[in-house]
């Protein structure tokens, strides 16, 4: 885990996990430790970063010897049903209860002003989240 200054000096933690994990809420408290013992509130941060390495397939994890299996089947059920979701209703169709604030305005209006004729002329089969990758010219041609 890494911040980034505004001077652009980056200050960076790692960590190795005890096993490989699909799984965010697992790897939550990790960055949570790691983030308190970088973050200064007097200072101000142009960026935040993860970097995940290692990475393997999820169905390759292997659980150590004390280990709930019950637990963990439960958390693959929750995910598969929150990816299910996604895939039919959009990627925010479901979000944690944590981040319910930063879903309440529009992420495109917060402190930026007006929707861009962009997001307001949608094509034949674009989404509010997903565009096509087809140039537009919006406004007058004069």
């Amino acid at each position: 885990m890494f911040l980034r200054r505004t001077d652009y000096k980056t200050y960076a933690y790692e960590a190795k996990l005890t096993r490989a994990t699909a799984y965010p809420v697992e790897i939550v408290g990790v960055l949570r430790q790691l983030f308190d013992r970088l973050f200064d509130a007097r200072t101000e941060y142009r960026a935040t970063g993860v970097v995940l390495t290692a990475l393997v397939p999820d169905d390759d994890i292997q659980l150590s010897l004390f280990e709930k299996k019950p637990g963990l089947e439960k958390m693959r059920q929750v995910y598969d049903a929150v990816d299910k979701l996604s895939a039919k209703y959009g990627k925010h169709a479901v979000v944690t209860a944590g981040s319910l604030a930063a879903h309440k305005v529009p992420q495109h209006l917060r402190d930026r002003g007006d929707i861009t004729q962009r997001k307001q002329a949608r094509l034949p089969g674009e989404t509010a989240r997903q565009h096509l990758s087809i140039p537009v010219l919006l406004g007058e041609v004069n």
